[in-house]
């Protein structure tokens, strides 16, 4: 037996391997058991406004599953994740509704949680979910519910209303040993007494359907987006509830809705009056653009004023939004905003009235 071998095996070092196991100690190397969840789930392609969103996965364990939550917050906000319990409604099949996108949303951020039976917790990737306003509900949001929908929120007190929802929801606050989401990182409540209670964070998990996983998925379709992962994830056609489907999506052409959709992401916008009873220089606007202003304080005429902007690519809409400063003396003044490289068979002026001190907003597409 060669020297090194003898020194591992010699009695003492043996004896003090032993002891270590029995007192639970583990070597500096050796790493802690890693939960096994798994979650599938097919991502919402897109939701329509004032219906009720159904998301289902199927979710799983060998340690078991104590629960599984749904946390959610209107897209392009700063605000709070909100949850609600899914419900198991099969051996592994986990259902929740949402409420209903307030009208003017441009769409929904939601991500899944999971807590097994030895309460480690994880979660999935952050799904963008677009507004859609020229679509039929889809099969998702196909039937109607007027109960009242339990929202949950990890700090308190919890706010009154649910920005970018408008729903019939009452809203609790989280027990302490239950925030979960802070454990996860979703939200600002502190962790520290689910920590304490006896919960662990496991990290994030891919998502996977259909044999794909949000982690390797290189598709550009026209549903949910991985936040902060850059991968477009679109849903089956053929979807049905929104998760724990088996085929395969197939890729398709990037597609948003909106006013109008441009065919490139740098295109030329045109400020002007379009109404031939109204004088020129009777109107001053701000016009921004994803809330920055491209045209300040100018004065529209006839002839227009533009300028080059730079729009988000699919499926990311954009926002132009004209602030009217000042009319004439008759208001409300018309006015219009013109873009170039507008996609075949969508307008390329987009048309307000509106007197001073408003706003309107337009949703622009990138195809």
């Amino acid at each position: 037996m060669p020297k090194l071998l003898r020194k591992l095996a010699s009695p003492p070092l043996v004896a003090l391997l032993c002891l270590s196991m029995l007192l639970g100690l583990t070597p500096s190397y050796a790493s802690a058991a890693q939960p096994q969840t798994a979650i599938e789930h097919q991502p919402l392609e897109y939701v329509v406004p004032a219906r009720r969103i159904k998301v289902e996965a199927k979710v799983t364990d060998p340690q078991g599953i104590q629960l599984v939550r749904c946390y959610f917050r209107a897209a392009k906000t700063s605000t709070d994740f909100a949850h609600v319990d899914m419900v198991k409604t099969g051996a592994d099949t986990y259902v929740a509704e949402l409420p209903a996108a307030a009208k003017g949303a441009t769409g929904i951020e939601y991500a899944l949680l999971a807590v097994n039976g030895q309460r480690s917790v994880v979660k999935s990737g952050n799904l963008l979910v677009p507004v859609k306003y020229d679509q039929s509900a889809p099969s998702w949001q196909d039937t109607a519910s007027q109960r009242r929908v339990n929202v949950y929120m990890e700090h308190s007190p919890a706010p009154k209303t649910l920005a970018g929802f408008d729903d019939n929801v009452i809203i609790n606050t989280t027990d302490p040993s239950q925030c979960y989401g802070a454990l996860a990182g979703l939200t600002d409540a502190p962790a520290s007494a689910t920590t304490a209670s006896g919960a662990s964070y496991g990290g994030s998990v891919p998502v996977t359907y259909g044999g794909i996983s949000t982690k390797t998925a290189l598709l550009v379709a026209g549903g949910a987006v991985l936040v902060g992962g850059g991968i477009a994830i679109a849903a089956a056609a053929n979807s049905g509830g929104g998760g724990g489907g088996s085929s395969s999506p197939a890729p398709v052409a990037c597609q948003c809705s909106g006013d109008t959709t441009v065919t490139k992401t740098t295109v030329t916008l045109t400020a002007l009056v379009d109404d031939p009873t109204v004088r020129d220089d009777d109107m001053v606007v701000h016009v921004k653009v994803n809330g920055e202003i491209v045209l300040g304080e100018i004065m529209l005429n006839h002839s227009g004023t533009s300028t080059t902007i730079n729009l988000n690519k699919c499926p990311a809409t954009n926002t132009i939004t004209v602030v009217a400063i000042n009319q004439s003396d008759e208001p409300p003044n018309r006015g219009a905003i013109i873009l170039s490289d507008v996609a075949s068979g969508k307008p390329s002026k987009l048309n307000w009235s509106m007197p001073a001190g408003e706003e309107t907003n337009f949703t622009v597409c990138t195809q």
